[in-house]
């Protein structure tokens, strides 16, 4: 194998090539949403950023911490597939429950929704426990570190979601309850592919059960509240802004969710190091500091690019979600590095400062979303969506009690850490 070739297959294992699947899954993501945005109208196209926030959250509530505790115990040595075996056990039992906070859901928030588009719901939210499935495989990949694998896992989904919604398009069936079925639809072909893709087989271990469901609950306050700063907001966004609204809100977030994706990923290419040494000063150092240039870069270059791209994208209907997407990268700058703090609070086993944490922006979001929401609209919910991602980063800053100048890019340690971050080494 020549350097060129080396340098390239080492970079397709590296945390890297989670952001490369990362702009990939945006690029589908702007294909789909066009096709979203034309097929269906605006306030179906609220409607359904709405339904599937609800079908990317009940998972998490049911899931109990399992993706963060089977990562933490794969990270520490043990079997992976004996983990996922145990963990599918426990993913059966959350079933049931997922179809209760779906009837819920739909009664409550979602009441535009009609009679087939609730039974839509239903189902989606019983198939919605395997994207704990899912998830699961793709955390333990990451203990594992490897990365390749893990980007595959996690564009899957995107992938399949996508191809549904061209297809119905192109054949003029796209709907509110097809999309919504689109979505289900994807989840349940990501997870039953995921066993292939890590190599981990489909059986049953009862070995890790109780330990999984101890750890779980440990750290399930943690992930709750982290999904619900990201996604929470947009259930609520109809009730408090209305549909045509939370359109344009869903647009913002679709832009903002790249340097979601990158913090995403500098964590996940992080977190072995940190367990290994929670509190090693330069490796925290210089993977802070990477973190917080890329994410002053990236929320530069798509604040340049969004006032054209959102129109050209989403069509002209759109053109007043680009006043909303900039506000919300206001606060999306702050993930990457955020992302980073949160990775380094669990390697050091601190789950409930971590959700007290992350708990204070979501306080701060919601709570702003219904003083700024009604007045101003998208506007005012992205406004409440920036002060929450920064209260997050200031109550996690502060909790890690790093010093300042670890936060602070350096030519020495930016160099380092992309090194690392491309390389893997």
């Amino acid at each position: 194998m020549t350097g060129t070739r080396r340098a390239v297959w080492r970079f397709t294992d590296s945390p890297a090539i989670l952001v490369v699947a990362r702009v990939s899954g945006l690029a589908l993501g702007l294909l789909s949403a066009p096709l979203l945005a034309r097929g269906l109208s605006v306030d179906d196209r609220g409607t359904f950023a709405a339904t599937a926030a609800c079908l990317a959250v009940i998972p998490v509530l049911v899931g109990l911490g399992l993706p963060t505790a089977v990562r933490r115990l794969v990270a520490g040595g043990a079997e992976a597939a004996a983990v996922l075996g145990s963990a599918r056990i426990l993913i059966a039992i959350a079933s049931v429950f997922s179809i209760l906070l779906g009837w819920l859901a739909g009664r409550t928030l979602l009441p535009g929704l009609t009679g087939a588009e609730h039974w839509a719901l239903l189902g989606a939210s019983a198939l919605s426990v395997f994207q704990i499935s899912w998830v699961c495989e793709a955390t333990s990949l990451s203990a594992q570190q490897k990365f390749r694998k893990l980007a595959i896992v996690n564009l899957l989904q995107q992938i399949v979601f996508v191809s549904s919604v061209a297809t119905l398009f192109c054949f003029g069936e796209l709907s509110l309850l097809r999309a919504i079925l689109s979505f289900s639809f994807a989840t349940v072909i990501t997870a039953a592919a995921a066993p292939s893709i890590a190599r981990t087989g489909l059986r049953l271990s009862p070995r890790f059960a109780k330990q999984l469901a101890r750890d779980g609950l440990r750290y399930t306050g943690s992930e709750i509240v982290e999904v619900a700063n990201n996604r929470l907001d947009q259930v609520l966004m109809l009730p408090v802004i209305g549909a045509i609204q939370a359109g344009y809100y869903a647009v913002a977030v679709t832009l903002s969710s790249l340097l979601v994706g990158v913090g995403q990923s500098f964590a996940a290419g992080s977190f072995k190091q940190f367990m290994q040494d929670p509190f090693g000063t330069a490796e925290i150092r210089r993977t802070l500091s990477t973190a917080t240039l890329v994410s002053l870069l990236g929320a530069a270059m798509l604040t340049c690019i969004a006032p054209f791209a959102i129109p050209l994208v989403f069509s002209s209907a759109y053109r007043e979600a680009t006043p909303v997407s900039l506000v919300s990268l206001i606060g999306a700058f702050t993930v990457v590095p955020s992302s980073v703090g949160a990775a380094l609070m669990l390697a050091r086993d601190r789950a409930r400062a971590l959700m007290l944490c992350q708990s204070t922006g979501l306080a701060c979001g919601i709570g702003t979303l219904y003083v700024l929401g009604p007045p101003f609209g998208a506007t005012g919910a992205a406004a409440a969506s920036t002060l929450g991602y920064i209260a997050a980063a200031i109550a996690i800053f502060w909790s890690l009690r790093v010093p300042v100048r670890c936060w602070i890019p350096s030519p020495a340690t930016f160099r380092s850490g992309i090194s690392v971050f491309v390389y893997g080494r």
